[in-house]
């Protein structure tokens, strides 16, 4: 188990490359649940990487409705799009009175990561950060039931949702990314 922080001031890319390295180590699967899905370039590679590697990736984040954030959802979309088309499985938590708010990440069964760091740049490079590195086979499985039960909880997220897009949310999205 370790802890890592990562700060404005000095450890900016730490929790950062503490995901990259998990996603570059993924032998088997990659595991995320975030309430906001808006990676680096570098992470969206890595996980494009694996995808064509054979590497299972499932994400579950936050719809409108369960979401603190709503208009990242659409964010989410033009990161999600391309995983997607890869062969990753993503769903939408549809909560309903409560928000996702849920950071883990895990890797082959085994890595788990929690903390407080979303899985985008503002956590990475501005934010103050705190996340637990937990290297153990029962503490992994029980964090994927908890994301599965999740799951249970949501719909698939596939194209047709993009496509169902309004001119107006399709606008949005793309200046919402810059």
């Amino acid at each position: 188990m370790g802890l890592i922080s990562g700060s404005p001031l000095r450890t900016r890319r730490a929790i950062h490359d503490l995901y990259s390295d998990a996603m570059e180590k993924a032998r088997e699967s990659i595991i995320i649940e975030t309430p906001y899905f808006v990676p680096t370039k570098k992470l969206m590679r890595k996980m494009l990487k694996k995808l064509k590697q054979g590497i299972s990736v499932k994400i579950v984040v936050a719809d409108s409705n369960s979401s603190d954030i709503p208009s990242l959802n659409l964010v989410s979309y033009y990161y999600l799009a391309p995983l997607l088309r890869a062969g990753a499985k993503v769903y939408f938590c549809t909560y309903k009175n409560k928000i996702l708010h849920a950071k883990l990440f895990v890797v082959d069964n085994y890595v788990t990561i929690v903390g407080s760091s979303n899985l985008d740049s503002r956590s990475f490079k501005y934010n103050y950060e705190i996340n637990t590195v937990i290297f153990n086979k029962e503490f992994a499985k029980t964090t994927i039931e908890k994301i599965k039960k999740d799951m249970l909880d949501s719909k698939p997220f596939d194209e047709k949702i993009i496509h169902q897009l309004s001119f107006k949310e399709k606008i949005l999205s793309n200046i919402y990314w810059l």
